[in-house]
């Protein structure tokens, strides 16, 4: 195998091939794999798209998934309607009529894109974001108590709630005899329940989820009913922006 360091002349040598003839052999190659392989748009019915940034959060892109295959479809650099509306752009007619459910978090250029091109596509939330707003709603309640009891001057409960962080976020699958002792102890740290309640609210949540969507659909009516009467803030929020 050729060295991936060496240079255009020394990977001529090494080949016995002329440079710019080693890429026209590459392209050839690659024009025939791409007429071979089937595209990656074919038989899109459901998708989901999310942004990510790396390079240090400096640079976004956006990948738009299909759900049948569990594959990459579409990347592209940046984010927002702009991006997505590229993708869109890409599919033809009854590429786009085929599609029947986007997923993807709450953002409205998201929305936007779905009437102008998938007007009778259904647009829902994807379970990833619905739990990470859920884990960041009590994380609030947490902080929150905290610095009240802070405030308070009250060392034992704060030592708790500050104790209690990777414990009420961390799925409970496999918790430590420390998380553990963290998560009990948060029952009779709150006289109200706030935090545990809270975190009673995350895991019945995450589990729903999981399930078939017509059981789930029942299961999370019930989940916004009781996360709206928690009379806990950050979860009453919560379960308005997921019933919006």
């Amino acid at each position: 195998v050729a060295d991936g360091r060496r240079e255009p002349e020394d990977r001529q040598r090494f080949l016995h091939v002329a440079w710019r003839a080693a890429g026209d052999i590459a392209r050839r190659v690659a024009d025939r794999l791409r007429t071979a392989m089937p595209s990656p748009f074919d038989g899109l019915t459901a998708i989901g798209v999310d942004g990510t940034s790396h390079r240090k959060g400096h640079t976004y892109i956006t990948v738009v998934v299909g759900h049948e295959r569990h594959r990459v479809v579409w990347v592209h650099d940046g984010y927002g309607g702009d991006v997505f509306d590229l993708f869109f752009r890409r599919l033809a007619e009854e590429r786009k009529a085929s599609i029947r459910v986007v997923a993807g978090d709450g953002a409205r250029w998201i929305d936007s894109c779905v009437a102008a091109h998938c007007p009778n596509a259904e647009r829902v939330l994807d379970g990833f974001h619905i739990v990470s707003w859920m884990t960041g709603a009590l994380d609030q309640v947490r902080r929150r108590l905290w610095n009240q009891a802070r405030r308070a001057g009250d060392e034992e409960v704060t030592k708790r709630m500050r104790g209690a962080k990777y414990a009420v976020l961390k799925n409970p699958d496999d918790p430590t005899d420390r998380q553990n002792d963290a998560l009990g102890a948060i029952g009779n740290t709150d006289p109200k329940g706030r935090l545990y309640r809270a975190w009673q609210l995350k895991e019945l949540l995450r589990i729903l989820l999981r399930h078939p969507l017509d059981q789930a659909r029942g299961e999370l009516d019930h989940w916004v009913f009781r996360a709206s009467r928690s009379r806990i803030p950050e979860i009453v929020e919560l379960s308005r922006k997921i019933r919006r």
